[in-house]
């Protein structure tokens, strides 16, 4: 909770805010911070709470990008919680007598946005012919080990949100595939591109199954990589043209409904709109049922399952699983609990560390 004072102004608070300034009535406050590289919170003296019995004092925060230097950092003893742990990592480390493997079921999913305004998924069936082909289970068995990510039931939303539908329409069948891109006048072959942040290892690994799969459709996916900076200016450049074909992100709620998804998702112009989808029908009935939300649950989860299947049928996003939040724990450390939604929203005021 921060001070009515810090907001008066909405443009100069937010560029104070945004200069990494704080104010709230936490335990913390900043110390020191460097994009890129470290986060440092120190306790706040005058806390409402005080500081009686086991705290955490200060906690450092270091930014690792790969999940192989999170991985060595835990077991050698340099980090106490190592987050976003892959799930070759976290088999490796199963049997790690100094740490335990905390799996969560979140709010999370890795989407794949289709560029809609231009390139070949401008043709809807060209782009159920791609939700098709991807090999659902065989991702979750080879890129997951079968138990750190389900099937999806809803193209846009976490199974874990309130009004998700009850399944999407789209298996793995490669020959509705073929047929679709028949119809479409695309069996001769075509190719896309398919750009994700460098940091997600695992998404690598589901493109690469992917382009095998599509390869069979005379359908060539170049798989690009970079910063979270650059290849998100890029999926949200205002020419469709600069666009690449598939954008690939790990999204989460941020309410345990599905509007918030839907909303952020789907609306024309919001903001993790990455396919382009401007359809005001779409963004009416998200808002109606949104309304609906405060007199009747049922029917707001009757609205947005409605919905929900007009656009998983449109196909310009495509739900590749619903995934666990993999977190590596040391032992000396205790009191740590997950977040579903916000992995970092760690409550260390709670924790100590001691053997």
């Amino acid at each position: 909770i921060y001070a009515p004072s810090a907001g008066e102004d909405l443009e100069e608070s937010s560029a104070w805010f945004y200069e990494c300034n704080m104010c709230g009535t936490g335990p913390y406050t900043l110390q020191e911070f460097s994009s890129g590289s470290h986060l440092i919170l120190k306790k706040f003296d005058d806390y409402w709470k005080g500081w009686e019995g086991n705290h955490i004092e200060q906690i450092v925060f270091k930014s690792a990008e790969e999940s192989t230097t999170r991985r060595q950092m835990i077991e050698g003893g340099e980090a106490d919680l190592a987050f976003d742990i892959v799930a070759s990592d976290a088999e490796a480390m199963a049997d790690n007598a100094n740490l335990s493997i905390e799996v969560t079921e979140t709010e999370k999913n890795l989407q794949c946005f289709l560029n809609v305004e231009a390139g070949p998924f401008t043709d809807k069936k060209v782009r159920q012919a791609i939700a098709y082909s991807f090999p659902y289970q065989d991702v979750i068995d080879y890129v997951q080990y079968g138990k750190y990510a389900t099937l999806p039931v809803d193209v846009i939303a976490p199974a874990t949100l309130i009004g998700v539908t009850e399944s999407i329409p789209y298996t793995y069948d490669m020959d509705k595939a073929k047929a679709l891109l028949e119809e479409a006048g695309m069996a001769e072959g075509f190719e896309i591109t398919a750009s994700y942040h460098n940091i997600d290892e695992d998404t690598k690994k589901v493109l690469e199954l992917w382009k095998s799969e599509l390869a069979k459709l005379n359908v060539t996916l170049n798989i690009e990589t970079n910063s979270w900076e650059v290849v998100y200016n890029k999926a949200k450049s205002s020419n469709p043209e600069e666009r690449d074909d598939i954008f690939v992100a790990k999204t989460f709620a941020d309410t345990n409904t599905s509007y918030g998804p839907y909303s952020t998702c789907v609306e024309s112009g919001a903001g993790w709109n990455f396919s382009g989808i401007k359809n005001p029908e779409y963004d009416e009935k998200i808002e109606a049922a949104y309304q609906a939300a405060a007199f009747d649950q049922k029917e707001y989860i009757t609205q947005m399952q409605e919905v929900g299947a007009e656009i998983a049928d449109d196909c310009f996003q495509m739900n590749l699983y619903d995934f666990s939040q993999i977190t590596a724990v040391s032992n000396n450390f205790h009191g740590f609990t997950m977040n579903p939604a916000y992995q970092g929203a760690v409550p260390f005021y709670d924790c100590y560390k001691g053997n």
